[in-house]
C-alpha cells in the first residue's frame, strides 16, 4: 500500500507494507498490522503491553503474563504456579518448619532478647551481594575481624542466627581501646548447648578497672525482635559456638531478613565492685560506627 501526502505542489509516496495506516519509516512493526498508540505494533491480548514487549502476548494480564496463584511470580517462571510462594524461592512456598528448630551443636540466643542499651538496624545495602546466610555471616565476620574482634560466638535464633562479640573496654564515646587492656576476658567457645547470661558479663567486670565496657550481638532473622527485662539477670545462653552449622548457613538470604545490632553497655565505677548496666546508652546510634564496624561494612 502507498500513502500519498502533499507538500506544496509536490506529491510524496510512502510505503505502508502492513496496511495499518502508519508509514513503514515510522512503523516499529512494519510487516505486522498494529496500532498507532504502539507505533504500528499490535497488542494481541489487549493488556496495554505491545506484543514485542509482552512475554505472554496472548494472555491478558497487567504484567504481561498470567499469575494464577497471585504471588507476583508469572506462571511461566513459577515452579509452583498454583501455590503461592516468594520470588526468591521460584514461586514455591517455604517449609513452615524452616529455621524453627536449632541444630544440636549450637546454643540458643533467646527471643525475646535481654533488653539492650541500644539497637541499630543495619542497611540491607551492606548485604546486597549475599545469597545465603553463610554469606551474611562472612560479611559480618570480616568487618569484625578488620576491627580487632577476633573471637566470635555463634547462636541460633528463631529464623536465623546471632553473632556475639567479646566483652571489650571502650571510652565513654564508644571508641574501642587498643592493646591488651581492650579485652576483659576471653569468651569461652564450645559446641555444647550451654547457657549464657548478662550476669556472666557483670561477673567478669568484678575485677575490671573502672570504665566503660561493651558487647555487641548481631541478630539475623526473619522474625521481629522483642525484649524482656525479666531476662536481664537470668541465665539465658552461656557460650557461643565456634562456627555456624551448615543447616543454618545454607538457608537462602532474602528480603524478609533483617540484620540488627544489639548493644549491651556497662560502666564500672571507682571503688565499686559491681558494674552498672547502661540503659539507654548515652550515644544512641553510634556504637557500630565508632567501633569501626560500619565503615568496614560499607
Amino acid at each position: 500500500m502507498l500513502l500519498l501526502s502533499g507538500c506544496g505542489n509536490k506529491n510524496i509516496f510512502q510505503s505502508d507494507s502492513d496496511a495499518d495506516g502508519i508509514a513503514d519509516k515510522h512503523d516499529k512493526c512494519p510487516e505486522i498490522k498494529g496500532l498507532p498508540e504502539y507505533q504500528g505494533c499490535p497488542d494481541t491480548d489487549g493488556d496495554g503491553i505491545p506484543d514485542k514487549e509482552d512475554p505472554c502476548p496472548e494472555t491478558t494480564d497487567i504484567h504481561g503474563c498470567a499469575d494464577a496463584d497471585g504471588d507476583n511470580v508469572p506462571d511461566r517462571l513459577d515452579a509452583c504456579p498454583e501455590t503461592p510462594g516468594p520470588p526468591y524461592n521460584d514461586g514455591c512456598p517455604i517449609a513452615e518448619t524452616s529455621g524453627l528448630e536449632p541444630p544440636l551443636e549450637i546454643p540458643i540466643f533467646p527471643l525475646p532478647a535481654p533488653t539492650p542499651s541500644d539497637v541499630e538496624i543495619l542497611s540491607r545495602s551492606y548485604f546486597e551481594e549475599a545469597e545465603t546466610l553463610e554469606d551474611v555471616r562472612i560479611i559480618i565476620s570480616d568487618a569484625l575481624q578488620e576491627n580487632g574482634y577476633y573471637r566470635e560466638g555463634y547462636f541460633w535464633v528463631k529464623g536465623g542466627f546471632a553473632i556475639a562479640t567479646q566483652l571489650e573496654q571502650t571510652d565513654e564515646n564508644g571508641n574501642s581501646f587498643s592493646g591488651r587492656e581492650r579485652w576483659v576476658d576471653e569468651i569461652i567457645y564450645n559446641d555444647l548447648k550451654e547457657k549464657f547470661s548478662l550476669s556472666r558479663y557483670f561477673k567478669r567486670l568484678f575485677n575490671a578497672q573502672p570504665g566503660y565496657y561493651r558487647c555487641i550481638v548481631f541478630v539475623v532473622t526473619i522474625h521481629p525482635i522483642t525484649f524482656d527485662d525479666t531476662q536481664l539477670n537470668e541465665d539465658i545462653v552461656d557460650y557461643g559456638s565456634t562456627n555456624l552449622p551448615d543447616e543454618i548457613g545454607t538457608e537462602v538470604y532474602h528480603g524478609s531478613y533483617k540484620v540488627t545490632a544489639l548493644i549491651y553497655q556497662f560502666k564500672k565505677l571507682e571503688n565499686e565492685k559491681n558494674a552498672k548496666f547502661i540503659k539507654p546508652t548515652t550515644i544512641p546510634g553510634q556504637h557500630i560506627l565508632r567501633s569501626g564496624i560500619k565503615n568496614s561494612l560499607r
